[in-house]
């Protein structure tokens, strides 16, 4: 009956809707090509069996392939506004739209996304006020709860990651397949940093013309927005701090045994990555936390220190380790300080002997079994 009548229950619409919203923010993040709609990898693949050439139109990822950044500013702007905000975010929506356009027809793409923002950022609600409506907007959406959608369809090991200030007014969206070990940084240096910048001359603009203020009703008009930009001011400066911390000597360096900066690790999976970059998601994904707890007091089923990170943040609890555990001594050979080195040779020569002799073996009776 549903069918016949054209209707569609909340979550299937808003799975719908995600999922073009979801392709588009990845052609951006580098995850996806828009011309043969897969994976980036397999593009160049997919083009010569499809006997297509690269299409100098097509829509491509922002810069580094790393990251894009969803600003406040769009839809809590006073009079005058952070202009670069407003039209930096407004850039990236427009790329949005501009990729389902290239992907579909001019009126398809409106079609899709006028459904992106009915289903997701107005929650399937026919009922609300224009005065409502004006509150909501796809930034917001972006910033605040497009990453519950992103990581109920990666079951909770999610390939993007939301770095986010503490109450998400700023909110940096990550590829971990494109991470490399200079990302936060350029993250700092081309977005944050220069946004803590404007901030504090706002601020000081601001407060001039309080001084200078004709009456007490402008007067308090301007300290409102002086408390307003404080706060903002705060909230980025953690989230600088946090960052910083966290490129350089990584999420806790009190708890670790040395202080080095992050290294993504993408054969540590999710949930270990996830774990040191805890300050930075944890506004909007508490498990990386609880993961951090577990790397610095592994126990029983939470001992994470078969991980290249645990190696990084505790070398010498994990050599003490892997001298009593073959499979560790397996696992942090050739890595780090270690490169070039096969641990498991060195503290456990008898077995390392004894799985060689059984390889020769096993290569023999392969051979011998392909002769006959």
């Amino acid at each position: 009956m549903r069918k016949h009548l054209g209707l569609k229950r909340k979550g299937d619409r808003q799975n719908e809707a995600y999922r073009d919203l979801s392709w588009a923010i990845g052609v951006i993040l580098g995850r996806f090509d828009a011309q043969t709609s897969g994976l980036v990898d397999l593009a160049e693949k997919r083009r010569k069996e499809m006997g297509i050439e690269i299409d100098s139109k097509a829509p491509h990822a922002v810069k580094d392939s790393n990251f894009f950044m969803s600003f406040r500013g769009m839809e809590e702007a006073d009079e005058n506004p952070d202009q670069k905000n407003e039209r930096q975010n407004q850039h990236l929506l427009n790329k949005l739209k501009d990729i389902l356009v290239y992907k579909h027809s001019p009126e398809k793409a409106e079609e899709i996304w006028q459904e992106i923002k009915d289903a997701l950022v107005y929650d399937c609600k026919t009922d609300l006020t224009p005065k409502q409506k004006s509150k909501l907007n796809l930034n917001q959406f972006l910033r605040e709860k497009c990453f519950d959608f992103h990581k109920s369809v990666y079951e909770n090991r999610p390939i993007y990651f939301p770095l986010s200030s503490g109450k998400k007014s700023y909110v940096v969206w990550m590829n971990i397949h494109q991470f490399h070990d200079a990302t936060l940084k350029n993250i700092l240096a081309d977005f944050l940093i220069p946004e803590q910048r404007f901030l504090m001359l706002r601020l000081n603009e601001l407060r001039k013309r309080k001084v200078t203020a004709a009456d007490a009703q402008e007067q308090n008009r301007l300290e409102g927005e002086i408390s307003k930009y404080g706060k903002w001011q705060e909230e980025l400066d953690d989230f600088i701090l946090n960052m910083s911390q966290i490129s350089e000597k990584g999420a806790n360096p009190k708890s670790q045994e040395v202080q080095i900066s992050f290294r993504m690790d993408l054969d540590d999976g999710v949930m270990v990555n996830s774990a040191a970059l805890w300050p930075l998601l944890y506004p909007q994904w508490k498990d990386p936390k609880k993961w951090w707890g577990h790397l610095e007091k592994p126990v029983g089923k939470n001992d994470y220190d078969w991980s290249h990170l645990a190696m990084r943040y505790w070398p010498y609890r994990c050599l003490e380790k892997l001298k009593k555990d073959p499979s560790l001594a397996v696992a942090h050979s050739n890595y780090g300080k270690h490169e070039g080195q096969d641990l498991f040779k060195q503290y456990h020569p008898k077995m390392a002997e004894k799985w060689e002799e059984d390889q020769k073996k096993r290569k023999k009776e392969v051979e011998e079994a392909a002769v006959n």
